[in-house]
């Protein structure tokens, strides 16, 4: 996914005073600032009353067939525009810094800050174009125009420096209809079908079978909690039991009759069956955090009619959203005015789909707001509702690049996982049970053959489709190179067990070129350059060399000891992590030296016995020892087959050099002492599995 090149403008509105307790009104000035510009005062065009009977009739609903009521929303949409229009230009240096744009920058991320809660009730959102305020009720701030604009709310007590972006997602999905039906099965849809490239499918390639259901239900269980009939209790206790980074609520807003001025909260499940529970949005946050909840989610959509409606501004606190936003939560989104129950939907399924992807929620957000405009506009305004109250870390673009990075890596394991599971799962159909299939048993039938190559072309579908999540450029380059080069090597070796052989070796060779290009963007400089995070580059020469070698390609001594020099350098230093996964390089290369070099064999298989006692002496190395012991049974059981040797020289045309036997010996104790370490000290690799 593309970088979104963000520019933001923020409008900050003050008045002396508390929050609550304040009118609209013509005669209260308040000073607003942009970015850059000099202060000034502004003021709303309506008495509090005014604005109020103008809002009524974007909360009513209207019959389908009604068109005089639709006539009537659509002309206070275009008021409501103007207003929002004039006021927004009245704020000094806006104009100028909306006008002055350019399509340099994808998106405009125009934020606007205050705390005053009669201010919440104005439907910033609807502003038109505001370089002709008034003027053109039909341009919409938010819906036309290059670049793209996207407008965010900001509480000013909540600051950027307690936010945590969510890196490792997990969704909890609380739901609850104690009087009226929501549309609970197209959420639960929406939500799973954006998990879908970190979920396993639940049927297999070759069918529906018991272990593709206990890994999907796994997967599924790992990152997303379903409440689906809430009780505020069961919120709490969830929150205490597991940490969330998001939280989709699906439920009917409503006043709650026993608040002071039946301020608007959402309906939970009561003690009684049928009975609500009407809960603010104060009362909710607190349970997010409660009996140990932790810090709280840092994202929560709210898929509930007026969530960011203002019933009064008497008191304290203001809409749903607003108080939670005002609880801490970074990001809050949801409807100021009743929300469809197609747009809900719609709301679930666009923004979950590009928050666990690593997209810019506001990038997102401006999207989902055209979607909800193309598709409905005839029939509501479900696009003038989407409201965020949102506060972003100074390095939010940082973030988002680590966790696409990440979500692309889990991906890809996610799919290479499947995919080694279900070629076991198929070779154990054809061999009766029994034994898993090899490649040397006997030569299958032709429909065999045909059957098994449907099967693997659905699986390299996808994972390659998988492998266009891991980003390619950008700081986390060599690890996401280096990363598609590791995962190309077990498809190769799934390839080679279902016996197409052609295939397997076309993929070694991709993976040889993935491992050499992460090679040279290491060692690559261009001024300007955004900082790498650097992947241990011992480890990429040194595979592309283990790649080449088993191809029967010539031997690169100098590229050997390159290696070996970065990966000493490593281990001199003893860098905690670094130091380990350098001498699991070391341990590689002595191998190789073992194998290619006569003259070195017996000090290179010491070495070997050496690395592995030094890789095993240390209980916190479990991911290190099981990656190591997956490379070394590489060579033992599929490299140094006499099989794949016999294909490589057959359809390549290249010697492979003979493995002496005392080599293989040590390769294959070493792997053993690994397994027996790893059975004590399972990795958080192998703990998956």
């Amino acid at each position: 996914m593309a970088n979104c090149d963000v520019k933001t403008v923020c409008v900050e509105l003050q008045r002396p005073g508390p929050p609550h307790n304040r009118l609209l009104s013509p005669l209260t000035r308040y000073l607003a600032s942009t970015t850059d510009a000099e202060v000034g005062e502004v003021s709303v065009a309506d008495e509090h009353a005014q604005m109020l009977r103008k809002l009524r009739h974007l909360r009513s609903a209207i019959d389908a067939e009604d068109a005089a009521g639709h006539e009537e929303r659509l002309s206070a949409l275009q008021q409501l525009s103007r207003d929002m229009s004039r006021f927004l230009a009245a704020v000094p240096g806006l104009i100028g810094q909306l006008t002055t744009r350019t399509c340099n920058n994808d998106l405009i991320h125009l934020q606007i800050v205050t705390s005053a809660s009669e201010l919440a009730m104005l439907p910033f959102e609807l502003a038109g174009t505001i370089e002709s305020a008034g003027e053109s009720p039909s341009g919409s701030l938010l819906l036309g125009g290059r670049p793209r604009v996207s407008l965010t709310r900001r509480v000013r007590s909540v600051t950027e420096g307690c936010v945590r972006w969510p890196l490792e997602p997990k969704i909890l999905f609380v739901a609850a209809s104690p009087r009226r039906s929501i549309p609970f099965d197209r959420h639960l849809e929406s939500l799973l079908r954006a998990l879908g490239p970190w979920v396993p499918p639940i049927d297999g390639a070759s069918g529906i079978h018991e272990e593709g259901r206990k890994a999907h239900t796994k997967a599924v269980d790992l990152q997303l909690k379903v409440l689906p009939n809430a009780t505020i209790e069961a919120v709490a206790r969830a929150c205490s039991e597991e940490d969330f980074t998001h939280v989709h609520i699906l439920a009917h807003g409503a006043p709650n009759p026993r608040s002071p001025g039946r301020q608007f909260g959402i309906e939970l499940h009561g003690a009684s069956a049928g009975e609500p529970h009407i809960v603010s949005g104060e009362q909710f946050a607190t349970a997010l955090r409660r009996d140990g909840g932790g810090s709280g989610p840092s994202i929560v959509t709210v898929a509930a009619c007026d969530g960011g409606h203002v019933a009064e501004v008497m008191h304290t606190g203001a809409s749903f959203l607003y108080d939670l936003h005002r609880s801490g939560i970074p990001l809050v989104v949801g409807s100021q005015f009743p929300l469809s129950k197609e747009g809900s939907g719609d709301l679930c399924e666009r923004l979950y789909r590009g928050f666990l992807s690593g997209e810019d929620p506001r990038s997102a957000i401006a999207d989902l707001r055209l979607r909800l405009h193309s598709r409905y506009a005839e029939r509501n305004h479900d696009w003038a509702s989407l409201v965020a109250y949102a506060v972003f870390p100074s390095d939010l673009e940082d973030k988002l690049k680590e966790l696409r990075y990440r979500q692309g890596r889990r991906a890809l394991n996610v799919a290479i996982d499947y995919m080694d599971r279900e070629v076991e799962i198929f070779l154990k159909k054809y061999s009766g049970g029994g034994p898993t299939a090899t490649p040397n048993a006997p030569t299958p039938e032709p429909a065999r053959l045909e059957e098994t190559k449907l099967v693997m072309a659905k699986l390299v579908e996808r994972v390659r489709e998988a492998a266009t999540l891991v980003p390619t450029t950008g700081p986390f380059r060599i690890d996401g190179l280096g990363m598609i080069g590791a995962h190309k090597k077990r498809l190769a070796r799934a390839l080679f067990r279902a016996r197409d052989y052609e295939a397997c070796l076309e993929c070694l060779e991709d993976c040889q070129r993935d491992y050499g290009s992460a090679f040279d963007e290491g060692v690559r400089y261009d001024e300007g350059d955004e900082a790498t995070v650097m992947a241990p580059l011992h480890w990429a020469l040194t595979q592309q060399l283990s790649v080449r070698l088993v191809l029967g390609e010539a031997d690169q001594p100098d590229l050997r000891a390159t290696a070996r020099t970065i990966a000493l350098a490593d281990v001199n230093m003893g860098r905690g992590a670094a130091e380990v996964w350098s001498i699991t390089t070391l341990l590689e290369l002595d191998l190789i030296a073992a194998w290619l070099d006569a003259d070195k064999r017996v000090p290179a298989i010491a070495s070997i016995k050496e690395w592995t006692s030094r890789l095993l002496q240390s209980r916190q190395n479990a991911d290190a020892v099981y990656s190591t012991r997956r490379q070394l049974l590489r060579y033992v059981e599929w490299w140094w087959d006499a099989e794949f040797v016999h294909e490589v020289q057959s359809r390549r045309k290249r010697t492979v050099q003979a493995v002496p036997d005392d080599v293989k010996t040590v390769v294959t104790q070493a792997a053993r002492a690994m397994e027996e370490y790893l059975r004590v000290n399972p990795s958080s690799v192998s703990r998956k599995r």
